[in-house]
């Protein structure tokens, strides 16, 4: 495949997944608002609070799309390098921040948005609570993991990506499974110097 190609294939399977994450936002921003946390709250004057998985499920979410976001950055500076001047050193670093930036996502994914320990936990903090809650929370878990597949897709886009670069630099690579059943693969030399040099 043209690196050029290549590289639009990387930037469009990570707007997909930052696309994937806005919508896994807009339905907890779309969560009832207040639930009494015991039955007693319900008195004049006693604050009306959410559990706290469920506070803490909104800071993750805005930590990912950050992080998507970042991505999504990096992703571009791949594509317009790769179209416009196909420098390989300075599209290797770019790579490699879109590379850290969704392997810390894929982390935060397998480790809390879809841990099932943490599933668990949030749907059990809502099981008492009826009414609009029911309805979502019946849906919450099929939302939250609706990103994994889009991340599957970035995924192989970098694999693509180090891939071309390596045909065309001689570069040796590694492959590796991490994560939520991502098949990586990196080129750590390359991740190091990304991070050493920054943006250029």
């Amino acid at each position: 495949m043209p690196l050029e190609s290549t590289f639009h294939d990387l930037y469009e399977r990570v707007n997909e997944l930052r696309s994937a994450l806005v919508r896994i936002h807009a339905y907890y921003e779309d969560r009832p608002r207040e639930i009494p946390r015991k039955r007693s709250a319900t008195k004049a004057g006693e604050a009306l609070l959410e559990p706290y998985p469920v506070g803490r499920l909104g800071d993750t979410l805005v930590e990912l799309e950050s992080t998507v976001e970042e991505a999504a950055l990096a992703a571009h500076e791949c594509f317009r390098l790769a179209a416009e001047s196909g420098n390989l050193d300075r599209l290797r670093r770019a790579l490699a921040r879109c590379q850290q930036s969704i392997s810390r996502l894929e982390d935060r994914v397998a480790c809390d948005l879809c841990d099932y320990s943490r599933l668990h936990e949030l749907r059990g903090s809502l099981r008492k609570h009826k009414g609009e809650w029911s309805g979502w929370t019946a849906e919450l878990v099929p939302s939250l993991c609706s990103c994994v597949e889009p991340l599957r897709r970035v995924s192989k886009a970098l694999v693509a990506g180090w891939q071309e670069i390596a045909e065309r630099t001689g570069s040796s690579v590694s492959v590796r499974s991490r994560g939520i059943g991502r098949v990586q693969l990196v080129a750590s030399r390359e991740i190091d110097r990304g991070s050493a040099g920054g943006s250029t």
